[in-house]
């Protein structure tokens, strides 16, 4: 499939008829509000049977799926800011950010695979 038979293919997301975003939306509320009360429950119950290092786990997922949360909303405000940053071909060529399409790389021998 080319690129040009997967842009025919897509549909804009104004063109998306507005009850199949609301019904999407909903599911990623519900499905979201179903975790963070899971966790709450959780965290009650490990209070509750006083088990404390798994408590402290449980807020240390917390705070990673917040942090996650906050990361992917940052990316996602300043993606369009991201992508216009641009670098000349030269630092490419300079640099050690990309190989070069000359460099050989030594194959490395597989124990058990045949050359």
């Amino acid at each position: 499939m080319s690129s040009d038979d997967a842009k025919e293919d897509s549909r804009s997301l104004a063109l998306t008829p507005t009850c199949s975003i609301a019904i999407v939306m909903t599911i990623f509320v519900l499905v979201s509000l179903l975790v963070e009360e899971s966790i709450r429950y959780l965290s009650n119950w490990l209070k509750k049977m006083k088990r404390k290092p798994m408590l402290a786990a449980v807020e240390k997922m917390k705070e990673g799926l917040m942090l996650l949360g906050f990361i992917s909303l940052l990316l996602a405000v300043t993606s369009s800011s991201i992508s216009n940053i641009w670098y000349t071909q030269t630092i490419f060529e300079t640099s050690n950010l990309a190989p070069s399409p000359t460099t050989r790389f030594p194959r490395v021998q597989q124990p058990g695979y045949p050359s």
